[in-house]
This record gives C-alpha cells, sequence and structure tokens, in this order.
C-alpha cells in the first residue's frame, strides 16, 4: 500500500518514488519545506478553533508562541507568518463540522493510505503552501475524496485546496473522468514504487536526492 502523497513526489520524478518507497529513502527537509509544515500547523490549529466555535485571535498569541518554541524561530517570524495565515482562514467560511486535521484514510481497493490535512464536516480540504495549484494537488484531493466516500459509503462530490500564498480557496469537483483519471495515476505509481523507472524529464538539479540518485543509477 502506497501513501497519496507519493501523487505528488512521482509527477515530480518516477525513479523518486522508488527510491522513497522501496528503498526507504527520506526526502532531506529544506527551509521551504519547514515553513510549510509550519504553515500547515498554524492553519490546522486555527481550522480546529474554529469548528469548536472559538475565535482565532483569541488564541492567536498561544499559537504563535507554541509554533516558535517548537520551530525555533523568532516570534516575529512566525508571528507575520500567522497573522497572513488567520486572515485568510478567517475569510473562509467552514464547508461543515466537525473539523478534523490530519484524518487518516486507506482503502486496499485502492492500494493507498494517507491523511488529509484537514476534513470540514464530509469535504476534503488540502492545503498548499504554495502560489499556485497543480495538477497533482488536484489529484491528490480528488484521490482523498475517493477514500472519504468508501470510509463513509458516502458520495463526496467535491473538495478543496487552499492556496496559502495566493489566499485563495479552489473547489475541485470530483467528475468522473477525474476519478478515472485518479485510477489510472495510482497503477503507474504502483507501478513506479515497485520497480525503478527513468523519467522522460530529468529534474537533478532541484531534487534532494540527486547524490544517492547518481550513486546508484548515474544519470
Amino acid at each position: 500500500m502506497i501513501n497519496v502523497y507519493m501523487i505528488q513526489t512521482y509527477s515530480f520524478c518516477p525513479l523518486k518514488v522508488f527510491l522513497e518507497a522501496s528503498m526507504g529513502l527520506k526526502s532531506k527537509p529544506t527551509e521551504h519545506s519547514l515553513l510549510g509544515r509550519l504553515a500547515h500547523e498554524i492553519y490546522q490549529d486555527f481550522s480546529l478553533f474554529l469548528g469548536n466555535g472559538v475565535e482565532i485571535y483569541t488564541i492567536f498569541d498561544e499559537v504563535v508562541h507554541e509554533k516558535s518554541t517548537k520551530y525555533g524561530l523568532g516570534i516575529k517570524q512566525v508571528e507575520k507568518l500567522a497573522k497572513s495565515i488567520a486572515e485568510f482562514r478567517s475569510s473562509i467560511p467552514l464547508a461543515g463540522v466537525p473539523v478534523y486535521t490530519e484524518y487518516e484514510v486507506e482503502s486496499e481497493i485502492l492500494g493507498v493510505k494517507g491523511r488529509i490535512d484537514i476534513v470540514e464536516g464530509f469535504i476534503p480540504v488540502e492545503v498548499k503552501y504554495k502560489s499556485k495549484l497543480s495538477m497533482a494537488d488536484i489529484e491528490q484531493l480528488t484521490v482523498y475524496g475517493m477514500l472519504l466516500e468508501e470510509k463513509f459509503s458516502r458520495r463526496i462530490k467535491y473538495g478543496f485546496v487552499d492556496v496559502l500564498k495566493e489566499k485563495k480557496r479552489v473547489r475541485v469537483d470530483f467528475v468522473n473522468v477525474l476519478r478515472e483519471h485518479c485510477r489510472r495515476l495510482l497503477k503507474h505509481v504502483l507501478e513506479a514504487a515497485l520497480a525503478p523507472k527513468t523519467p522522460a524529464k530529468l529534474r537533478c538539479k532541484n531534487c534532494d536526492l540527486r547524490l544517492e540518485c547518481k550513486m546508484l543509477y548515474n544519470l
């Protein structure tokens, strides 16, 4: 069973899927990835508080201090990021309640498992610390919608991607053609996890596993 986030890895490089899924190599944290994780956590915390009927700004300072300590960052840096996130989160009504974060789902039928960033009612929400939505983001969300359908035995018609840097919520309708595309895609991702597959386009310069990959495959 592979993790849903491997869709993102596959879109970058199928060979990296094999390195991570079958060889157990781990992506190295970068400054951007750490900030992304921090932004995710702040956004998730604010969403949970809203789901419980708590106004964001009443717990704002508490969240900032907790994240500053956890990530070893200055208060001002975390506060600046949190203010931007609070402004965005406050502008978006919840799609439903209760609100869950890091919601675990899996499917033996689809052969995947993962954690959804946020579930508002029955609506999946993926949080992206970026400026522009990608096709892989849409595919990942769609698969999560399909996993929720199996878990709850009910039709999930749509979900959202919350793009933090753009401060935009994008609705994705889970139409049949998108669902079928994702089923085919998951088969390709699984194949890539089981056997090394050289990509048509090399992106080694931007890969954090390029040294390990070069040692193994001399690309």
